[in-house]
């Protein structure tokens, strides 16, 4: 009897035979083994193929997982991978003019923005300054505008009537006295003398009277100044008369003429108007101040101490009533931005650290976390370590200097920090 051995079990294909239930059995001969499969093998395999199947899905998974690891971690380690200190940008914030300290507004450690005031300083003496020196320009305004307009006709009108009376002097003096100015002379001079000879009898009298104790002193020290008044106007009217009579001096009469041509050239630069280097002496006068005028708010400004750019307060000693000098540290600030990292990248990296390429980094405060940043400057020198570097096998001991810029806009990193860099490499 022909058999066949299938999972170790014997059955025939063909005449008379048990079957794993002990039953008697008749198959054709025609049948196959492949055809035939028993019921307690379609049973209990399955079952324990089923069994096998969840034991293997669980560690083929866990398999696939590591190897996704394995080949990450891999591909991490095959990038470059460099170190750096993460740097910062300091300022020391001053006053170009110092002065006494009012008020520090801020603390070390405070966190402040651009354009925040951080130290007041006196700024009486300069405010003073400041409304002294508006209150020229105006007046130098006014002046320029007073040149520019012209003369008045109120002046020209002023200078022609001056110009008027220094000629009738001088017509006066030129033609002599007339007989009607002689007449006049002599007739004041006879009553001058008639005032006198009535001033002496009532002199004379009070004397008399006095003397005989009939008067008091008052009527005779009257009587006497009124002699002494008579007589001054007695030799004016004399004086006067011998002038008139004698004509005017030959001095007088040149002297008016001056004044005649004094007053007309006077008139003549009335109705020219100001000269044009009067006006311009008059604009660089006013733009002078008005430059002044700029430096004095300038200055002011300057007792006003202001975050240049958002950063933190570092270092602050300054104390109201302190004396700051020109120019002197008020206090540092620590920027913001930009934050920078600087790594030093071997000859044979070199072409991996292109500017404007974006990176990733990390730092151990935050070891989940990959922070970006961009290479903004590469070396053109390059430093050697040691400085003998001649022979191939030393050439990646020539390193380059390269400055990343780093993205943090959590503000989560610190100057001082280090950070590893991964630089990717390039694609062939």
């Amino acid at each position: 009897m022909r058999g066949a051995r299938l999972y170790g079990h014997v059955f025939h294909v063909s005449g008379v035979s048990k079957n794993f239930t002990g039953r008697r059995t008749v198959s054709r001969r025609s049948s196959t083994c492949a055809g035939y499969v028993p019921r307690y093998f379609s049973s209990r395999r399955v079952a324990e193929g089923a069994a096998i199947m969840k034991r293997l899905i669980p560690l083929c998974l866990v398999f696939i997982g590591f190897a996704l690891w394995w080949w990450i971690r891999e591909g991490e380690n095959n990038r470059p991978q460099f170190s750096g200190t993460i740097e910062a940008k300091d300022v020391s914030v001053a006053s170009k003019i110092g002065g006494r300290t009012v008020s520090v507004e801020v603390e070390e450690g405070d966190v402040v923005k651009q354009g925040d005031i951080l130290v007041q300083l006196d700024r009486e003496s300069i405010e003073a300054r400041l409304r002294e020196t508006e209150s020229e320009l105006r007046r130098a305004r006014e002046r320029q505008r007073e040149l520019e307009n012209g003369s008045r006709p109120q002046e020209i009108e002023h200078a022609n009537a001056l110009l008027e009376a220094a000629r009738q002097q001088w017509q006066l003096l030129k033609n002599g006295p007339r007989e009607e100015d002689i007449r006049a002379a002599r007739a004041n001079t006879e009553a001058a003398r008639a005032e006198v000879q009535l001033a002496s009898i009532t002199e004379k009298r009070q004397k008399e009277l006095f003397a005989s104790k009939n008067t008091t002193a008052e009527n005779l020290d009257r009587a006497q100044k009124e002699l002494s008044v008579a007589n001054s106007r007695l030799r004016a009217a004399e004086a006067e008369l011998e002038q008139l009579l004698a004509g005017f001096r030959q001095e007088d009469i040149q002297a008016s003429y001056a004044q005649v041509l004094a007053a007309s050239a006077a008139l003549a630069l009335t109705m020219e108007g100001p000269r044009q280097e009067q006006i311009a002496q008059a604009q660089a006068d006013t733009a002078r101040l008005a430059s002044v005028l700029d430096r004095v708010r300038i200055d002011l400004q300057e007792t006003r101490i202001t975050a240049p750019s958002d950063g933190v307060v570092e270092t602050s000693t300054l104390e109201p009533g302190d004396l700051l000098a020109p120019n002197q540290s008020a206090m540092t600030l620590i920027l913001d931005k930009p934050l920078t990292v600087r790594i030093f990248v071997p000859e044979s990296r070199l072409g991996d650290a292109s500017i404007g390429r974006e990176i990733e980094l990390s730092v151990a405060s935050f070891p989940d976390k990959r922070f970006q940043g961009r290479i903004v400057q590469t070396n053109r020198r390059a430093e050697f370590t040691p400085r003998n570097v001649q022979t191939p096998e030393t050439r990646d001991d020539l390193v380059f200097g390269v400055k990343i810029e780093i993205d943090d806009p959590g503000h989560q990193l610190r100057p001082g920090m280090v950070a590893d860099v991964f630089l990717p490499l390039v694609k062939q």
